[in-house]
């Protein structure tokens, strides 16, 4: 082999087994249900540490972290030979190009990008090799404490966003740590809004975090008043603590920090006159709300990273039987749906969805193995897309349908 990466060498049979499995991954990178089946996935979990799921999710996550090291310097040309592996690995793997798109794409022949293509998986396998993976820990043993940090338990949080009253999420928050409150001779005095202000959120992850700040302001506070005022403009709603100090406020943990910033949401610190301190949470600004109706939970996180630098949120439903009536609730900007799904017929939740008022009018992809675009529009559909797709195909299709 013309690569001089000292772990590869071309009569080694057990490297080259290892290829051939790295390569199998890449070819089922958003395929979750493979990925938790293979075998390398189970190197993560061997004594039962981490669940199959995790750690198809942990081997998905070092194989795009391999790809990513790859990445050349800014001032690299694109179809330069230091950015060539890099770029013939991301676009096929990753953005879904076919081969002979990305031999266009860097002026290449398609024979050329197949030898490429080929250098590439060996030097992602390389890269593996010589980390030799995760080792699973000995018997009797602790698990690393990075299995179980908390930057990993975000990686594994699954987002579900909802509409929900804003008003609503404080009271319950409010309930949660009016023991607390009573222990340090605090009152939490919430200032309802004149009109409801409803949030597209995950519910679960903003109940956390208003527990968290709010707990936060009555550690820190004189005994008397917490007022959380909530108002609202046309591009975001802010919730406003207001309580004494005795000491300077300083910044909340990190945790909490960055369990909101998995919702968009900001949170500000300031000190005001007379030892007066204002927390203040800065909600999700509006943002075009994407629903794919689809049982495979990679393809919904590849859209999601097809549309990474657009002004979208990617979303799923919680229960597929009722996709229908959530559809209705979240009312969304675009419906991509599957036709092949566990629990329910794609072609009935499309039809159910054109038959009824509330639904009938949002613009809806079919995006399915099954290629039969005739079907499709008879149906209803806005536009067909077949599987397997790349990120052009998604983003020109959403483009038409004046979407983004």
């Amino acid at each position: 082999m013309a690569d001089s990466d000292p772990a590869i060498h071309a009569g080694d049979a057990l490297f080259e087994e290892f290829v051939e499995q790295v390569k199998q991954v890449l070819e089922h990178l958003y395929d979750f249900a493979f990925l938790q089946q293979h075998p390398l996935a189970r190197i993560y979990d061997k004594d039962g540490d981490l669940s199959a799921k995790t750690a198809g999710r942990q081997l998905r996550q070092d194989l795009l972290a391999v790809i990513e090291s790859l990445r050349p310097h800014d001032r690299a040309h694109f179809r330069s030979p230091v950015a060539r592996l890099y770029n013939i690995l991301h676009q096929y793997y990753v953005e879904n190009l076919t081969i002979r798109e990305v031999a266009i794409e860097l002026g290449l022949s398609e024979r050329q990008a197949y030898r490429d293509l080929r250098r590439g998986q060996e030097r992602v396998a390389a890269a593996l090799w010589d980390k030799r993976l995760p080792e699973a820990p000995e018997a009797g043993t602790a698990p690393a404490s990075d299995d179980f940090s908390f930057d990993s338990e975000l990686a594994r949080l699954k987002v579900n966003f909802s509409s929900v009253d804003l008003a609503s999420l404080a009271q319950q928050a409010s309930a949660s740590v009016e023991r607390l409150a009573h222990q340090h001779e605090v009152e939490i005095v919430i200032h309802q809004p004149p009109q409801p202000i409803t949030l597209f959120t995950d519910p679960g992850i903003a109940h956390q975090v208003l527990v968290s700040v709010l707990s936060y302001a009555i550690q820190r506070a004189l005994p008397g008043k917490v007022g959380v005022e909530i108002t609202s403009n046309r591009q975001y709603a802010l919730l406003t603590l207001r309580f004494s100090v005795q000491s300077p406020l300083g910044n909340t943990t990190s945790v909490i920090t960055k369990l909101a910033q998995i919702i968009n949401w900001k949170i500000t610190f300031a000190l005001q006159a007379d030892n007066m301190a204002q927390v203040t949470l800065h909600t999700m600004p509006e943002k075009t709300t994407i629903l794919i109706i689809d049982d495979n939970e990679g393809w919904v996180e590849l859209v999601g990273r097809f549309l990474e630098g657009y002004n979208c949120v990617v979303v799923s439903p919680t229960d597929q039987e009722d996709s229908v009536q959530q559809v209705e609730d979240l009312n969304p900007a675009l419906v991509i749906l599957d036709v092949m799904m566990p629990k329910r017929d794609g072609w009935e939740v499309l039809q159910r969805l054109r038959a009824y008022p509330p639904t009938a009018r949002i613009p809806i992809i079919v995006c399915s193995v099954f290629n039969d675009p005739q079907l499709a529009y008879s149906l209803g559909a806005s536009a067909f897309v077949a599987k397997p797709t790349n990120w052009k195909t998604i983003l020109e299709t959403m483009e038409q349908l004046g979407v983004i």
